[in-house]
């Protein structure tokens, strides 16, 4: 049995004619366990190939967690949607959140430690994201951040996501 995500509310959201895969959660850890079996389900019906859907996971994973974390204050439910558009050449994971403004695309990268040990707990979302995304984009829209994730499908030549 296919499990739905979506409500009515969330299809209002969503608007007519937006083909994306679309899901609306808050920052409270109970609800951010939707997230691999959301992006799983829509990956196979899409036919990603897995080792792009294996990037989305651990991409998509940084991001919302980094809302969770820092968007909102500890214990406020603040609301993270996802939308995973797909098309010839690329799939691309939209997270927007209503937070502070952040643009992670400007955003310094962390220098290396000099050993394992060095290294402090935390803080590599970013460098993963840039690892595993082709590009980043961000928007300040309406008091809302929303950040762009894209993926390029092995056949893909140039880059979009429809």
């Amino acid at each position: 049995m296919q499990r739905s995500f979506l409500t009515r509310a969330d299809l209002a959201v969503a608007g007519a004619g937006d083909e994306s895969a679309f899901l609306r959660i808050t920052a409270n850890a109970d609800d951010l366990g939707r997230l691999y079996p959301w992006l799983a389900d829509h990956g196979a019906t899409r036919e990603l190939p897995k080792p792009v859907l294996q990037r989305m996971h651990v991409a998509l994973e940084e991001a919302v967690m980094n809302v969770a974390m820092h968007a909102y204050a500890p214990g406020e439910d603040g609301e993270i949607v996802i939308r995973l558009r797909t098309s010839a050449d690329a799939a691309c994971l939209i997270v927007e959140d209503g937070g502070p403004a952040f643009d992670p695309t400007v955003a310094p990268t962390r220098e290396r430690p000099e050993s394992l040990e060095a290294m402090p707990v935390g803080g590599l979302g970013l460098t993963l994201l840039r690892h595993y995304c082709a590009d980043i984009g961000y928007e300040r829209i309406a008091d809302r951040n929303r950040l762009t994730l894209r993926f390029p499908l092995p056949s893909a030549t140039q880059p979009g996501c429809g």
